[in-house]
């Protein structure tokens, strides 16, 4: 996912909106706009004078594009919308700055529109919008920059559609530089939310998005959704519990997750979000034998994602076997034989059991190597080798099986 720059993140807007760019500069033209230094003086009046102002102006368009909130909030404290109700228009926080101060919306109400914190920055900021009504209200937080914030939207109840966007390009690994580091976001909390409009939440996150006890009506797009390994974020060593994730709020949140995921037929995200959950209960919840077995089902397929990981594996243990068995070779019969060329046909035979050739390729090929009676220890090599090798080709068709799934 690439980063969308301040033009292009305009025009997808405008786009995702449904209106052209030259409509909706046309329709501000036609409208009531509260901006700039008026928006600021009409806020720090407080929640009456804010909305009685509204009630007037029923429509009309709020901005404090570009306002830096930290200067003000010395004065007057944390920045406060609570209560605060918005006409039916664009109200737009794009660019806005919030230092380190707490962003509260709670109980607010927004009327037929969209709000827009795009581009905005909060840094260790807690931005609240618990039990805030969005009528027919789009809210759009695209591209904004992070830096430990808090994102609580409990108890909200969405009318249109909602769209989060990390600012971060997906990584194959999942992995981010220390500049990178800065800009992250701990805590993202929809509990108890209503949504009656399409939801995307797209990018990296290092939290996990909580959608526990939400009522959903429309489509919940997470294909794009990746959350930072829990084995960094969760589990740091062996039984020992992070902060990030307690284990009792991360295995529900993952497990919530996954069930959307497969409701909307996202199986890519609905399998990471598996993953997630077995890391998280991994060394905590499971014991010690089964978090062995969860171990190695990370290690050698991720969790049924990968067909990679299982391909090298039983490469890997072939090559293995072939270089075992011909190290125990019999000196006395190798004189004559072709011993690495019996080696690789035992070990091939031994790992595809089920072609029909395969136990005659393994007897002929041992009986030169070994003679009629090989010994106990190259029995238990050649059971091992199968039981390996079932494994890896299990494995490699449970990749398959996720990778095409319909």
């Amino acid at each position: 996912m690439a980063v969308l720059g301040p033009a292009v993140g305009q025009t997808w807007l405008c786009t995702l909106l449904g209106v052209e760019e030259s409509e909706r500069i046309n329709m501000a033209d036609d409208r009531i706009v509260l901006e700039g230094g008026e928006a600021i003086a009409l806020w720090k009046q407080g929640e009456d004078a804010w909305n009685a102002w509204i009630d007037e102006n029923a429509e009309a368009d709020v901005s404090f594009k570009g306002v830096d909130f930290s200067q003000h909030a010395e004065q007057y404290g944390p920045v406060s919308f609570d209560g605060y109700h918005f006409p039916r228009g664009a109200v737009s926080f794009r660019g806005a700055k919030f230092g380190d101060n707490d962003l509260s919306f709670v109980a607010s109400k927004f009327a037929k529109g969209y709000l827009d914190l795009g581009a905005a920055s909060f840094e260790r900021t807690r931005v609240n919008f618990m039990s805030a009504v969005f009528e027919e209200c789009d809210v759009l937080v695209i591209n904004p920059i992070f830096n430990r914030a808090r994102f609580t939207f409990d108890f909200a109840r969405f009318g249109g559609r909602f769209v989060f966007v990390s600012p971060l390009p997906l990584s194959p690994k999942g992995q981010r530089t220390r500049d990178e580091e800065a800009y992250s976001i701990k805590k993202l909390s929809f509990r108890f939310c209503q949504f009656q409009g399409v939801v995307l939440i797209e990018g990296r996150f290092d939290c996990i998005p909580d959608l526990r006890s939400t009522i959903t009506q429309g489509h919940i797009d997470l294909q794009n959704l990746t959350v930072e390994p829990i084995h960094r974020l969760f589990v740091r060593g062996w039984g020992r519990i992070g902060d990030p994730h307690p284990v009792n709020d991360a295995v529900p949140a993952l497990r919530r997750l996954k069930e959307l995921a497969e409701a909307n037929r996202h199986h890519e995200a609905a399998l990471r979000f598996f993953g997630g959950e077995c890391q998280a209960q991994r060394w905590t919840r499971y014991r010690m034998a089964a978090s062995l077995l969860d171990w190695a089902y990370d290690l050698l397929c991720d969790y049924g994602q990968s067909v990679a990981r299982p391909v090298i594996g039983l490469f890997v243990s072939i090559a293995l076997f072939v270089v075992v068995y011909a190290a125990l070779a019999s000196p006395e019969l190798g004189k004559d034989i072709d011993v690495l060329g019996e080696a690789v046909s035992a070990s091939l035979a031994n790992t595809l059991p089920f072609i029909p050739s395969s136990r005659t390729v393994r007897t002929d090929a041992f009986d030169l190597l070994y003679g009629t009676n090989p010994g106990l220890w190259i029995d238990i090599l050649s059971l091992t080798q199968g039981a390996i090798g079932f494994v890896f080709l299990f494995l490699i068709g449970l990749g398959l099986r996720n990778r095409f799934r319909m």
